[in-house]
């Protein structure tokens, strides 16, 4: 009996596999139609391939370089990642020949180590990719398309004022300089009439009409700018320029913080080469005092003093170290240090 028992129980359990397997193959063979009205619609997306900007198209950061390597440098001097850490781009450039001019740019764009583009300056041309593409005072352009960009003599408000500040900033490297631009922009000559090492006068054409349609002079630690067709006079102040007729506009007084707009003295301090052991007053009356010093006389800034508010107290101590600027707030005692074009605090 029990025997008999045990064989139908093993029929018994045989079919009921067969059954599930026969079901399992039916699932396989036979799957069912998807309800695609219960599943969300998929859109495929194209990978986006980075693309090289074309050679017309603008660039802002390679529009600030090209702001910072038209400064002064030291003889064979190296400005190593010149847009600060905190730049995507790394930016190292340098000077060559000893002629106080930015030779040569390397950038790395993705900060990846290859340092993979190479900007050379030839015939006071920037240019890149062996010579291919040039910059034309705007953007970068293959070199028979290179456009020159033409201001209008209008009413002294134009965009030179870094051509004023380097006439009384930076030394004479000759008696002339003819065609400061080198054909990007307005024609510009400087001269250095009493071949002292320092800029006395400027003309300006600023259409390239072979008319020169602006003078200036360097006078009483400014410069003076008078338009020909209107005979008027501008004077220099800090960053613009100014009717000196006019009624004097009234102009808070900055206050001694890390977040002012003196990037461009500490940029100077990095980048110019020192013409003297000391320039009292940089601004000249303009803005705040500012003492700059060259205490090892090897022709580089070493330190600065400022007197934001001119009530003969010093305000903030500056001081060249490790390749930018430490600038210590007297009042608070923060120290802030200058990461490309603009201040942080120090840690």
């Amino acid at each position: 009996m029990y025997i008999r028992y045990q064989h139908v129980r093993n029929i018994a359990i045989g079919a009921g596999v067969l059954g599930v397997l026969s079901c399992c193959g039916w699932c396989i063979a036979s799957p069912s139609t998807p309800d695609t009205s219960a599943r969300p619609s998929v859109t495929h997306v194209a990978t986006r391939t980075p693309q090289t900007s074309s050679t017309n198209a603008p660039t802002s950061d390679d529009g600030r370089i090209i702001q910072l390597i038209s400064r002064s440098a030291s003889p064979n001097g190296k400005l190593k990642d010149a847009l600060g850490a905190s730049s995507p781009i790394k930016v190292n450039v340098y000077e060559d020949d000893g002629d106080t001019r930015w030779d040569r740019v390397k950038l790395d764009r993705d900060r990846d180590g290859r340092g993979e583009e190479t900007w050379i300056r030839k015939n006071d041309t920037w240019t890149r990719n062996d010579g291919a593409e040039v910059w034309d005072g705007q953007r970068w352009a293959a070199p028979g398309a290179a456009r020159r960009r033409t201001g209008k003599a209008t009413d002294g408000k134009t965009d030179l004022v870094d051509v004023a500040q380097l006439m009384l900033t930076q030394r004479a490297t000759s008696d002339k300089i003819k065609d400061l631009k080198a054909g990007n922009g307005p024609k510009i000559n400087l001269y250095d009439e009493d071949k002292n090492g320092t800029w006395d006068r400027a003309k300006v054409d600023l259409d390239r009409d072979d008319n020169w349609d602006e003078k200036w002079t360097v006078k009483n630690g400014t410069v003076e700018r008078t338009i020909e067709k209107s005979g008027k006079t501008f004077v220099l102040d800090g960053d613009r320029w100014v009717d000196p007729n006019a009624a004097p506009a009234h102009t808070p007084t900055p206050k001694a913080t890390g977040k002012t707009d003196l990037v461009d003295v500490a940029q100077l301090m990095l980048t110019q080469r020192a013409t003297s052991d000391k320039i009292k007053d940089l601004k000249a009356g303009n803005g705040p005092k500012i003492n700059l010093y060259d205490d090892d006389k090897n022709g580089t800034w070493d330190r600065a003093k400022v007197d934001r508010d001119r009530d003969d107290t010093w305000d903030e101590k500056w001081t060249v170290k490790g390749g930018t600027v430490e600038r210590a707030v007297d009042k608070t005692g923060v120290v802030y240090v200058l990461d490309g074009e603009r201040w942080v605090e120090k840690r």
